[in-house]
């Protein structure tokens, strides 16, 4: 009998009423991509991004409802990874990407926090979908697996992620993800967030603050 260790979880749910979300802060997102900051290193050449503009969507008054579907999804994260108590989590930044025709977005991560998101609003196949990359990529790829087989090489080394409109999905920001090609005239849409934290995290269990 073959068992698995150690896999790695992410969380997928729905989030109701993003396309309004999106349609109330648009006009600001398409001049923030018409700036000379709306590209992004670990996006790629043609992936705009309001990160390096306004990373800060989540204290926008469009997105009160999608935050307060978040939250809780975060919170069931927490508690299903068994985190310390102590810490509270919080969406700490949220910003808007907009991938054109013939691009993707490059692999990369979102270390050090500790989750990270995407919501999807417009997605179908041919826009891309988000590719994960097995964290023992390193190892796994020097398995003498038959290399003539893409399916193999997908299956040992990324995990493609179909989702649908309204899906979004929380996972480790330590996992390296990126998004596939683009090869349609219509342009990819996604709001994407880090979480944070609050509190002192002892460090170790034995280390307790003294009562006053």
């Amino acid at each position: 009998m073959f068992e698995e260790l150690f896999p790695v979880k992410i969380y997928r749910d729905k989030i109701q009423g993003l396309d309004q979300a999106l349609a109330g802060v648009i006009k600001e997102c398409e001049d923030m991509w018409d700036g000379k900051h709306s590209l992004h290193p670990d996006l790629g050449p043609a992936t705009l991004t309001t990160y390096n503009t306004n990373n800060m969507l989540q204290n926008h008054p469009a997105f009160a409802d999608i935050i307060a579907q978040i939250e809780p999804m975060i919170q069931k994260c927490w508690e299903e990874f068994r985190w310390y108590r102590g810490l509270k989590p919080h969406i700490h930044e949220m910003w808007v990407n907009k991938t054109l025709k013939n691009s993707g977005v490059i692999p990369h991560n979102h270390s050090p926090y500790l989750l990270s998101g995407i919501m999807y609003i417009n997605i179908k196949p041919e826009l891309g979908y988000t590719v994960f990359e097995n964290p023992n990529h390193l190892v796994i790829s020097h398995q003498p697996f038959d290399w003539h087989r893409p399916d193999e090489i997908q299956w040992n080394i990324e995990k493609v992620m179909p989702v649908e409109n309204g899906d979004i999905i929380i996972f480790p920001g330590w996992l390296r993800h990126k998004a596939q090609i683009n090869i349609t005239d219509e342009p990819r849409y996604i709001v994407a967030f880090n979480v944070g934290v609050t509190g002192d995290y002892p460090v170790s269990s034995y280390l307790q603050r003294k009562p006053v």
